[in-house]
């Protein structure tokens, strides 16, 4: 859906006509995310985790702003910021990553990043996402078999499968939000992506915690 753009699109109806406090519902899960992520990045002990954990929170950070204010007449600047801050989250968790386990394996990741860059320039809607979010599932996928068993066991049956719902829950979103609005109830159904958002963060911060420190994850 090409006319999806982050933040306008997402299913939440703006609370005002300002365009301040737009969409608390979903701020409020990022200001939970933000302070999941500083609380976590107190517990970090290695310099490249603490600075993953920093681009994680500047990233949630301005994705908090961005649902607390709709800057208009520049409506796309939000997007292509969000877009090359995940960016930086993929090159700061491959850094992070080629720390635990070595040589980075960036062949397939370098594909998909070309692939995300067709797509946003041509497209910039919800596909842009996706293929962001790809790009990042792509770099862990790549180093999985050199990442320890229970970084392997956590991310298998617990990041992997939330992955997935969080990409079924954006297209949902961008293709059927007039008709849930309008037949099921003004829900602010973006918050189910934002749910899911915070446990991939809080799910991900744990496993690479516990690898830092040395322990085994539960």
């Amino acid at each position: 859906m090409s006319n999806y753009l982050f933040p306008f699109h997402t299913c939440e109806i703006p609370y005002n006509d300002i365009h301040v406090l737009a969409q608390p519902y979903s701020a409020l899960v990022n200001a939970t995310i933000s302070i999941h992520l500083c609380s976590q990045y107190r517990k970090a002990n290695s310099i490249q985790l603490k600075c993953l954990f920093l681009v994680y929170i500047l990233f949630e950070a301005f994705h908090l702003l961005s649902h607390l204010i709709h800057f208009q007449n520049i409506e796309k600047l939000q997007f292509w910021i969000m877009h090359c801050l995940n960016y930086l989250n993929c090159f700061a968790t491959l850094w992070c990553i080629q720390t635990f386990c070595g040589k980075a394996n960036t062949i397939l990741p370098t594909i998909v990043l070309v692939v995300d860059i067709g797509i946003t320039l041509m497209y910039q809607g919800v596909w842009s996402i996706i293929t962001g979010l790809a790009l990042f599932c792509c770099i862990i996928c790549c180093h999985y078999s050199k990442l320890p068993y229970a970084f392997q066991s956590q991310f298998l049956y617990r990041l992997l499968p939330a992955f997935f719902l969080l990409i079924a829950a954006l297209l949902n979103e961008s293709y059927h939000c007039s008709w849930m609005i309008h037949h099921i109830g003004n829900f602010p159904y973006h918050v189910i992506v934002e749910v899911l958002g915070l446990y991939l963060f809080s799910q991900l911060t744990h496993s690479l915690l516990l690898i830092d420190i040395g322990k085994k994850i539960d």
